[in-house]
């Protein structure tokens, strides 16, 4: 199985769009294969191979920007659960503790993401995250298991 460790080495030995190109190029092989008792392994390399190279994105504009605030990216659906095919969309959803409003590294995030393509010519794939911080979360949430979140 592929681990973010090993995108990590592929981005650092061949640069985040080669390391994509040649990491999915093996998962598409291991898909094409004739053992059928690996799909767990191979959706979840899928998902380390999109998360790993997105996590490289994020923390490289992080260090770019110089932005210290605390913020998270955060794979959601299938991607953050680790069950991506080759049509599953790329989820993720990025979380500030300040407002995001006016927030200038999250518009260069976006900027590069859904507002324009240079994280898709810079790392091979789509990425459109969401934008939230805790004014977005319910003041109550109701229910048994559930956490209750406030102002």
């Amino acid at each position: 199985m592929v681990y973010h460790n090993e995108v990590t080495e592929a981005i650092r030995q061949f640069g985040p769009l080669d390391a994509y190109r040649h990491l999915i190029e093996v998962n598409n092989q291991r898909i094409r294969a004739s053992d059928l008792d690996n799909g767990r392994e191979i959706t979840s390399q899928r998902a380390a191979i999109h998360t790993g190279l997105a996590a490289h994105w994020v923390d490289a504009q992080r260090r770019s920007f110089g932005y210290e605030r605390p913020f998270a990216l955060v794979a959601l659906g299938g991607t953050g659960r680790g069950e991506m095919t080759p049509c599953s969309d790329t989820d993720f959803a990025l979380l500030f503790e300040e407002e995001t409003q006016d927030n200038a590294f999250l518009t260069t995030l976006l900027a590069q993401t859904i507002n324009g393509t240079d994280f898709a010519k810079t790392y091979g794939f789509t990425i459109w995250p969401q934008p939230y911080n805790l004014e977005h979360a319910p003041v109550t949430v109701h229910g048994p298991g559930l956490v209750c979140t406030g102002k």
